[in-house]
């Protein structure tokens, strides 16, 4: 689990009132006292130990030429997305379809951040998107766009609307043939990298699908 106990900004040291031994933050200019399972956006694991991570996958076999965005934890798949584009009489149009484990909650969120090196790059490319994306501007509330101090957060919604369709564990959204989507697309074909474990991690996705 990611928390701070396992991150590279904690450390534990007596506390001066009681004398008990208390982890403390270092991430920031002043130390601080924090709760050894919590988790801030700027957790950074210690080497060796982590265990969520972020892929980018080509695939032109489900529902179109597009990209896998694969979150994988404990070597399992809890969520992911697959971006593609589809070509009606030579027109564009980019679609979006999203998977989660967890039924409970009413948003998926993806988060990437900075210094996480095997998320291929999905930091810049989503920080890019949230840069000239609109979350004001965005009526159906369908997905939303954060930036924080090292990460970014990438919501999607499962509340139902005329834009959206939901069914099993699965969210469709259509997101058009704007130029933000066109270019977090161009971000992600070019910062895909074929990898070992890619036709791995494509039949664990596979499996979630079927």
């Amino acid at each position: 689990m990611r928390n701070c106990d396992n991150c590279i900004h904690g450390s534990y040291n007596l506390d001066c009132n009681d004398g008990l031994e208390t982890l403390y933050c270092r991430e920031s200019e002043y130390e601080y006292e924090v709760d050894p399972l919590y988790s801030c956006q700027s957790h950074q694991f210690i080497e060796g130990i982590g265990n969520e991570r972020n892929f980018i996958l080509y695939d032109e076999s489900y529902l179109g030429k597009g990209f896998f965005v694969v979150h994988m934890k404990d070597n399992d798949i809890s969520k992911f997305f697959k971006i593609y584009r589809t070509n009606n009489e030579g027109y564009i149009n980019y679609k979006l379809r999203v998977f989660s484990d967890d039924k409970s909650n009413d948003n998926i969120e993806f988060v990437f951040r900075s210094f996480e090196d095997f998320d291929n790059s999905l930091f810049d490319a989503f920080l890019k998107f949230g840069r000239y994306f609109d979350n004001e501007s965005n009526d159906t509330n369908i997905f939303s766009i954060i930036l924080g101090s090292g990460y970014v957060k990438f919501i999607i919604s499962k509340n139902t609307c005329k834009e959206i369709k939901q069914f099993s564990n699965f969210i469709d959204i259509n997101l058009g043939d704007n130029s933000e989507v066109e270019d977090l697309y161009n971000e992600l074909e070019k910062n895909c990298n074929t990898s070992l474990d890619e036709e791995n991690i494509k039949r664990l996705v596979m499996s979630k699908i079927n």
